[in-house]
């Protein structure tokens, strides 16, 4: 389970998890999701599955950042891809919001 942050006109890459489920809970902002041939926009307090093996993205439209908590039923080395990946501290915007939850 990790925290997501995405600025106004952020896109995550196309992609899919072998033989893991991915769950979204929206705590603010609105993404659409594109799972397979499908599109869903999501806002805060929705939650969105995404079957395992599906094809999918998010990007999120704007205008304000979006905030997501995000689940995967299985690792598959996922935790270690974003453990090194390049930290990025919260600044005063996400620690007011992440506060108000």
């Amino acid at each position: 389970m990790f925290l997501e942050i995405h600025d106004p006109c952020d896109r995550v890459p196309f992609h899919n998890h072998l033989q893991a489920v991915e769950l979204f809970f929206v705590l603010r902002g609105t993404v659409i999701f594109h799972v397979n041939e499908s599109s869903i926009t999501a806002h805060g307090g929705d939650f969105v599955v995404v079957p395992e093996e599906a094809m999918h993205d998010l990007e999120n439209p704007g205008p304000e950042r979006v905030y997501l908590i995000t689940v995967l039923s299985s690792d598959n080395g996922f935790a270690d891809l974003l453990e090194h990946g390049i930290p990025t501290p919260l600044d005063a915007e996400d620690l007011t919001v992440l506060r108000t939850l």
